[in-house]
């Protein structure tokens, strides 16, 4: 059974972010995605970072799961981008078909 998903990934901009959202949903790998500005502190290359992102909300089906994250990692500005898959437990069916149909 197709089940819906919600991918989370950060760009360093909202630029690097309209630009990964354009393509995953001209691409029909995401029905939708939001772009949140946010601010990280994380560890990288042994080092505290400390500034600004933009976090993407990806809203996909798991039949596309695979090949996005394949995609992700062919056009991501980073060396390492984030890809956290989580099954939504609950969608309202009027919702879940629309977004099965854009990924269709």
């Amino acid at each position: 059974m197709e089940e819906t998903m919600i991918v989370l990934t950060t760009t360093g901009s909202v630029d690097d972010g309209r630009r990964l959202a354009r393509a995953f949903v001209e691409e029909k790998l995401a029905a939708c995605v939001n772009l949140v500005p946010i601010h990280s502190i994380y560890s990288w290359q042994d080092a505290i970072q400390d500034e600004p992102e933009c976090l993407l909300v990806i809203k996909t089906a798991s039949l596309r799961l695979h090949r996005l994250e394949e995609r992700l990692h062919e056009i991501h500005p980073y060396s390492v981008p984030e890809f956290v898959a989580v099954r939504a437990e609950h969608v309202a069916d009027a919702y879940k078909g629309w977004l099965l149909g854009c990924v269709s």
